[in-house]
């Protein structure tokens, strides 16, 4: 005999054959501590040697020696710009995050981006899965003119019209603490949109990248053969710029060698600033 439900029973039968799996648990991605406290200890590290240049140089300047200033000015400009490399990746270890939930995607990323590195300035989501139109993937150029690279991003697209950055990398390599393709997909799926890969696509840019146009609008598909060609172009700067330091310094290493004194250094000219004369 057929076995017999009631109507409340019935109902909640066809409600767990129309639904799939139960929902999935929270899932956080973040640096671990590992990474969070390398990056703190090299900025640490690096900070008294960094503070001191600013009052080498001023004594050097007043002085009145010059001619090795310049030089301790240049190695204190690429000083500035690897303590705010480094400056920028830890504050990224300290605030990045995101966190899948069972309605909610929550996200603390960087609300400026230059090119594809992460600044100082962040800003936190909470987005709701239903307001998810879609999830795109793009390979897009960054980089400039001068040495332009190929960067896959992952994009959320909202039901406001708004675009928002899960993050960017390099399309050789992978980021294993956010995977972003993955936490894409995830998205995707729960949200119940389709994860779309547009390939490689323009990207607005204030001014355009040698080899492409102008008028060409966002998401504009690119061929091929403008991917080879930024790639062979990025490797011959790179390679180029690796070369010219490498002999800049077997350069100056030759010169200290062949000149070799007993002189410690340029001298101190005066024992006054050389604009005391002045007043």
């Amino acid at each position: 005999m057929a076995e017999q439900y009631s109507p409340t029973a019935m109902a909640r039968l066809l409600l767990d054959d129309s639904t799939d799996a139960p929902a999935k648990p929270l899932k956080r991605y973040a640096p671990h501590g590992v990474r969070k406290t390398v990056f703190a200890l090299v900025f640490l590290i690096l900070m008294p040697f960094f503070v001191s240049l600013p009052a080498m140089i001023y004594q050097r300047v007043e002085s009145g020696v010059w001619l090795d200033t310049w030089g301790l000015l240049v190695i204190a400009l690429a000083f500035a710009m690897l303590m705010a490399l480094v400056l920028f990746e830890l504050i990224y270890a300290l605030r990045a995050e995101i966190v899948l939930g069972k309605t909610t995607v929550r996200l603390v990323l960087p609300a400026g981006m230059a090119g594809a590195m992460p600044m100082l300035n962040y800003r936190t989501y909470t987005i709701a899965y239903e307001d998810i139109v879609a999830v795109e993937q793009r390979s897009e150029v960054f980089g400039g003119t001068l040495v332009p690279v190929i960067m896959v991003s992952t994009w959320l697209r909202l039901a406001d019209h708004r675009r928002i950055l899960l993050g960017a990398v390099n399309e050789k390599c992978t980021d294993h603490v956010f995977p972003f393709e993955q936490i894409g997909r995830q998205i995707a799926e729960r949200a119940g949109v389709r994860f779309q890969s547009l390939g490689l696509v323009k990207r607005n840019v204030a001014h355009p990248l040698i080899g492409l146009k102008g008028h060409e609008e966002d998401g504009t598909p690119l061929d091929d053969s403008i991917r080879d060609a930024l790639n062979k172009r990025h490797r011959a700067i790179v390679i180029a710029m690796v070369s010219a330091f490498a002999c800049l310094l077997a350069l100056g290493l030759a010169t200290d060698i062949l000149n070799a004194s007993a002189d410690l250094g340029e001298r101190q000219p005066n024992s006054r600033p050389f604009w005391s004369s002045l007043f």
